[in-house]
């Protein structure tokens, strides 16, 4: 079910708390529709009541009042056990949009046609980039939006700033033809993504509202406000897809005036009436457009769990909003109540997962019609090392999904499912390991490292003393298997496949004699020794191999922990590929300082080879520490502009290439 916006001048007034991520969806209908409230009968005495776990029940629209008296029941709960922390969200990849038609790069996404909120934006001509926190003692952070023209010597030159409000934070960009979106947050959150980019660290106090304000930049020197969009809660993640941006949120509404704690009979009374007397539209957050307030919902539409019992509750709502850049005015809202602590994509559905000790959760939300379509639950969670999103997959509509299982008397478990949907219903209709291939994924005690879907196959890296990459072929999606493997030295923590028989990998090398013999427990995790590049031929799923591979020592980069930090270009059969990294310079023991630098990669499909092509060497300013996880860079033909705190560095696709800037 979906809301469509209807603006009225309803204006409400609500607290909000961020509890563990929750979800509400299906949300919509108008609010001139909403049946007439029961006439409030005060309780006498303390209610027993229960706070409701999350589970793999199908989810309903029982209508306003069973919602409204779910929802009060979780505020009076909350209230009563003083929960007032943030949420626990962790970080959430398909083959990345082609950007060789465009001649530059682009976002790397996780699927193609879903584009991913980032710090910078680029249309060829002009660069839209969102300052980071970096402090400098004489000045302090003001967070601004730069946008910087394209020169005719290839410089970039700053040409208007949008200014931001100190207690906010920046999102992330979307651009869509002629209109900027710049997402801001006014309040402390966890957002899906925080571990993989910080420019979404929360800073500031109080309530929490997300803002979308879009901007006009037909002619980017002179950004024209077309609206400006603020909604209650506090940004769990964002997408687009095409002039449609989505906003997941979550929300919990605070009531004013409670006994917070209360423990005594009376205060437990009044809390709870105080409560019943609330009018619905006190629980829902509103959405403001260009000063304009409404209900963002309606309670009727909103979807809990199918088997809930009237003495249990929850708070928590987590809501999708569609907002059309073009007409702002005009958007869809969807609510649910379930718990959910990852988000994946794809171009026809939101599937958002909670993962427990040792089950995981998956809501399915359709994009069509915006509105709530199954739950499912598998064996495992998907929180560990890497993105988690990478980890699921849609696919001829089947949901794969690979999950770890962490028992503390065992090693690792790992197992990939196989879910389609039915009713209301996400039901495995298939699994690896199974009894026709009983080999597991990943040898004894080793961990998940890497995941990555390209079509009918799964990569996984798993790794404990070296790299084993797997290949699976879910060709079949009632019989996945394992199709080959290879064992190398070291690790690579994000995986990208170039078409059909090539697979890059980004992650670290161990060297051989760091590594514990054979049969002896791994107490510590061997050392490693750099960053490292690796080639995958796999043309031949069952015998992969290497056919490059490059090693920087004591270097990381930031894309073994965000995808977004790489950069790539295709130009026929040629990949170009950037990446930040930043390395620590030593003279024998002592540690003389860290380089900072911006590495590029070609990468011949059709030959099967792998060289540096380029490297960009930025000096620190004065010393000062600017964390590597924010570098981003642009690939525009031969030139390339590495944005590396908040300044842009321009050089050339080559080995002499001299370095220019900051701009």
């Amino acid at each position: 079910m979906q809301h469509r916006s209807n603006l009225t001048s309803n204006k409400m007034l609500f607290g909000l708390s961020l509890i563990s991520v929750s979800i509400l969806s299906a949300c919509g209908g108008s609010s001139n529709t909403t049946a007439p409230e029961p006439e409030f009968v005060p309780v006498t005495s303390p209610p027993n009541l229960e706070q409701r776990q999350t589970s793999d029940a199908a989810l309903s629209t029982p209508g306003a009042s069973a919602v409204s008296l779910y929802i009060k029941n979780g505020v009076y709960l909350n209230a009563q056990q003083q929960i007032f922390g943030f949420p626990e969200v962790v970080n959430t990849f398909n083959d990345a949009a082609a950007s060789g038609a465009r001649g530059f790069s682009q976002t790397n996404t996780q699927e193609v046609g879903v584009d991913e909120a980032d710090r910078i934006e680029y249309n060829g001509e002009y660069a839209f980039s969102a300052d980071v926190p970096v402090w400098y003692p004489e000045d302090g952070y003001s967070p601004k939006v730069r946008v910087l023209a394209r020169q005719d010597d290839d410089s970039l030159q700053e040409v208007a700033s949008l200014d931001i409000p100190e207690t906010y934070n920046v999102g992330g960009l979307y651009l869509a033809d002629d209109k900027l979106g710049v997402i801001t947050q006014s309040a402390p959150s966890y957002p899906i993504d925080i571990f993989r980019t910080s420019f979404f660290a929360p800073i500031g106090t109080g309530e929490t509202k997300v803002t979308l304000d879009v901007y006009g930049v037909s002619d980017p020197s002179s950004p024209v406000s077309d609206a400006t969009v603020s909604i209650d809660g506090s940004l769990v993640n964002s997408r687009r897809i095409g002039d449609d941006i989505y906003l997941i949120m979550q929300y919990i509404p605070v009531v004013e005036d409670l006994v917070v704690g209360a423990e005594n009979d009376d205060d437990l009374v009044d809390n709870y009436n105080a409560l019943l007397r609330l009018d619905d539209e006190e629980l829902i957050p509103s959405i403001t457009i260009n000063d304009i307030e409404s209900p963002l919902f309606s309670l009727d539409d909103c979807a809990i769990p199918s088997d809930v019992k009237r003495e249990e509750g929850n708070a928590q709502l987590v809501t999708v909003v569609k907002i059309d850049l073009n007409n702002p005015a005009n958007f869809d809202a969807t609510c649910l109540s379930a718990e959910a602590n990852n988000l994946y994509m794809s171009a026809q559905n939101i599937y958002l997962t909670a993962g427990y000790s040792d089950t995981t959760t998956i809501h399915k939300v359709g994009l069509d019609s915006l509105s709530y379509n199954a739950s499912g639950t598998v064996d495992g969670i998907i929180n560990g090392r890497g993105a988690a999103n990478l980890r699921l997959s849609e696919h001829d509509g089947n949901l794969r999904i690979l999950t770890t299982n962490y028992d503390d008397f065992s090693d690792p478990e790992h197992k990939l499912f196989v879910l389609a949907e039915e009713s209301n219903s996400l039901d495995v209709i298939s699994e690896l390991p199974n009894d026709a291939e009983p080999a597991p994924i990943g040898k004894v005690g080793e961990d998940v490292y890497a995941v990555r879907y390209f079509g009918d196959k799964a990569y996984v890296v798993t790794f404990e003393r070296i790299d084993p990459l797997y290949v699976l072929d879910l060709s079949d999606a009632l019989a996945p298997k394992i199709a080959g493997s290879l064992e190398i030295p070291g690790f690579s923590s994000y995986l990208h496949p170039i078409g059909e028989n090539l697979v890059l990998g980004i992650g670290q090398e161990v060297s051989p004699n760091n590594l514990p013999d054979n049969g002896n427990d791994v107490i510590i995790l061997p050392t490693t020794n750099g960053m490292k590049v690796s080639l995958f031929d796999v043309v031949d799923p069952q015998n992969p191999v290497v056919r490059a591979e490059r090693v920087w020592e004591n270097a990381y980069t930031p894309i073994e922990f965000n995808y977004l930090a790489l950069s790539v270009l295709q130009e026929g059969d040629l990949f170009k590929f950037a990446l930040p990294v930043e390395r620590w310079l030593q003279d024998g023991n002592l540690f003389r300082g860290t380089e900072y630098s911006l590495v590029g990669l070609e990468v011949d499909a059709n030959a099967m080879t792998m060289e540096q092509a380029m490297q960009l060497v930025v000096k620190s300013e004065d010393d000062l520490y600017i964390y590597s996880g924010e570098d981003r860079s642009i690939i525009h033909g031969d030139n390339v502009y590495y944005l590396r705190g908040n300044s842009f560095w321009h050089g050339t696709w080559s080995a002499t290439s001299e370095l220019s800037g900051p701009y």
